[in-house]
């Protein structure tokens, strides 16, 4: 009975520390000309039900894989100036939310991550 009731203040503490979970990551049609941010993934706000589309670097072995849990957090680290020898960040951050038509990708709806996706040609990785 202990045991089970550690593994799910385990399960439960992790999953309720998230802000986003990784739903989708991929490319579009913009990675080739993207030199910072050439990935594309899809955070899902269980919380909210709302979507958000960012860009990320896979700069310093920063890679978003399906389920991944992300935090706010997240949004704060930056790429390493690899000039100073890695100690300082270079001031561009891991991740950014995608900017479309002049507007930030966050609490969107399904539909609205849909169509988005869909104008720019997203394409999820393969991985097998």
């Amino acid at each position: 009975m202990k045991k089970w009731l550690l593994v799910l203040m385990v399960v439960l503490g992790i999953s309720c520390f998230a802000d986003w979970t990784v739903v989708a990551s991929g490319t579009d049609k913009y990675t080739k000309g993207e030199t910072y941010h050439p990935g594309v993934a899809v955070l899902h706000d269980y919380k909210t039900d709302k979507y958000t589309i960012c860009r990320f670097t896979y700069a310093n072995g920063f890679d978003m894989n399906v389920n991944s849990e992300i935090t706010k957090e997240d949004f704060t680290y930056e790429i390493l100036d690899l000039s100073s020898g890695g100690e300082r960040g270079s001031g561009i951050k891991c991740i950014i939310v995608m900017k479309f038509n002049g507007k930030k990708c966050s609490n969107l709806t399904y539909e609205q991550t849909a169509a988005i996706l869909k104008k720019i040609n997203y394409e999820e990785y393969k991985y097998f």
